[in-house]
């Protein structure tokens, strides 16, 4: 995705996650939150052990996820039963970043896919760059796109950062375990015959991230010039 459009929502802000949280479900096929458009919170969670139901209200100050829990039946009520405060962040066109405190919490930390009233929790694919041609970081972020659309299963978004990226890299983020770990194997595959990206070896991440894999591409890379055309 261009990184204009990324810019664009995140200037967006606050309306942006309104809309998207206005009348949402946020969850899987084990866990559910409802964030009504009057203001009321609802989490459900079916498990062998029985259903667990919470109820109460949510409001937005700035970025920030208020969540007020004013009731809860069920055996899951010591994570589902809590209030809690989340940080929410735009960072593409279907993509959010979120970070809660309590951290164990129904809206767990790292990233969501967003569309069509509703949001799913998925491996993130960030990919970054510093110095690296925007055509180079476009044909990255739309390649790992493009394979994502048969599987449906990951969320990628391009971001700029403000330090140098010497060469290409590969991280996992070790808050994600192996499911991070098979999703950077993954998006190596991905970009297998990229050769000007340089080599791609999954490696883990220091310290925590809101991503599971991060793609950087380096400030030298140089993409192929496309063969010059022989005349009729």
């Amino acid at each position: 995705m261009p990184l204009p459009l990324v810019l664009l929502l995140l200037a967006q802000g606050n309306p942006l996650l309104r809309d998207w949280l206005s009348g949402a479900e946020i969850g899987d096929r084990e866990q559910a939150m409802t964030f009504s458009s009057t203001g009321h919170y609802r989490a459900e969670r079916k498990a062998k052990a029985g259903q667990t139901l919470a109820r109460g209200s949510w409001k937005l100050e700035g970025t920030t996820l208020v969540v007020t829990v004013s009731s809860c039946k069920g055996p899951a009520c010591q994570r589902f039963g809590t209030s809690f405060r989340a940080e929410l962040t735009v960072v593409g066109e279907r993509a959010l970043t979120v970070n809660p405190t309590p951290a164990d919490v129904p809206f767990a930390r790292g990233s969501y896919y967003c569309h069509h009233q509703g949001c799913e929790p998925r491996p993130g694919v960030r990919v970054t760059a510093h110095a690296a041609p925007a055509a180079a970081v476009s044909a990255v972020t739309e390649r790992l796109i493009d394979r994502n659309v048969g599987r449906n299963t990951t969320v990628v978004w391009a971001t700029q950062l403000d330090s140098p990226i010497p060469q290409s890299g590969l991280l996992y983020c070790p808050r994600g375990g192996d499911g991070a770990r098979q999703a950077a194997a993954a998006t190596a595959a991905d970009l297998a015959g990229m050769q000007w990206l340089g080599p791609l070896e999954p490696t883990v991440a220091s310290g925590d991230c809101l991503w599971d894999v991060e793609v950087q591409v380096g400030d030298a890379v140089a993409m192929p010039s496309a063969p010059a055309r022989t005349p009729p």
